[in-house]
């Protein structure tokens, strides 16, 4: 599914972004531009150990790249 557009807490989902971790990753900013993150949606058909989701967010904000913003999960909001 597209995500662009939708609405998760403060941030807006702009586009669909490719990172070094399993899963379906989005970028999504504040309303004013200044804060930029990365959404992973929870699917409720397909759950997941909420441990190996602690490790890839750990993973990620491990990596040393200033394009890598902040990364978020939401419950999948279909």
């Amino acid at each position: 599914m597209d995500w662009v557009g939708h609405k998760v807490g403060p941030y807006e989902i702009v586009r669909r972004v490719s990172v070094p971790e399993a899963g379906d990753w989005w970028a999504g900013r504040s309303e004013d531009g200044t804060d930029h993150v990365l959404v992973r949606f929870a699917d409720p058909a397909r759950p997941e150990d909420p441990a190996a989701l602690v490790a890839q967010r750990e993973r990620l904000a491990g990596i040393d790249d200033p394009r890598l913003p902040e990364v978020v999960w939401a419950d999948h909001p279909g």
